[in-house]
């Protein structure tokens, strides 16, 4: 196999990574001041409807996102070292069950704010607050699926001596990170601005 070839497709596919990314957090950031120009005409009916939302939930979403952010990064250091796929694997597990039990508790935040009465049509927060956190959830699931593949590549590699996709682990990770940066701005924005 030609190195210079296969460093030239890596380069190429990381440069594609980062166009996609900036393309997601632009949108996301258009969303957002989207967000704040109608939460600036009706301040009244957003803090009231912000004040329904289950606050802890919310924060403990964020410690899970943080904690699978974490176990992610050490599962990518440990990966340059062929000596610790044992221990890349067990952060690459422990980063997917955070995201888990993200989407879990963000169904059962969604379950309690269908069974208050409040849905997307209640008034503009909550067709903010169920759309961007809706979007959210859709790119938490594209992740988990990605850290999915690189998991399988992973457990192959660790059992097989087999390769590990450069352009797969630099698509996950970076598409997780940011996933994890728009919930930094998300979490405050939704939960905390008064």
């Amino acid at each position: 196999m030609n190195t210079t070839a296969t460093a030239q497709e890596s380069a190429q596919a990381e440069d594609g990574v980062w166009v996609f990314v900036f393309g997601e957090l632009s949108m996301f950031t258009l969303l957002f001041a989207t967000f704040l120009y109608y939460r600036a005409a009706s301040p009244d009916v957003y803090q009231a409807s912000q004040a329904a939302l289950l606050h802890g939930m919310g924060a403990f979403n964020t410690l899970l996102l943080l904690a699978s952010s974490y176990f992610v990064a050490a599962s990518t250091a440990a990966m340059r070292r062929p000596d610790q796929s044992a221990l890349a694997l067990r952060r690459m597990r422990l980063a997917i069950a955070c995201g888990v039990g993200f989407v879990l508790v963000k169904t059962l935040e969604y379950g309690h704010a269908f069974h208050a009465g409040h849905d997307v049509l209640s008034n503009g927060f909550f067709m903010f607050y169920f759309t961007l956190t809706g979007i959210h959830l859709m790119h938490v699931l594209v992740g988990l699926g990605l850290l999915g593949l690189l998991h399988t590549q992973l457990k192959n590699r660790h059992a097989e001596a087999g390769h590990v996709s450069p352009a797969l682990i630099g698509f996950s990770t970076n598409f997780w990170h940011m996933v994890d940066i728009v919930w930094i701005v998300l979490f405050p924005l939704l939960y905390l601005l008064r």
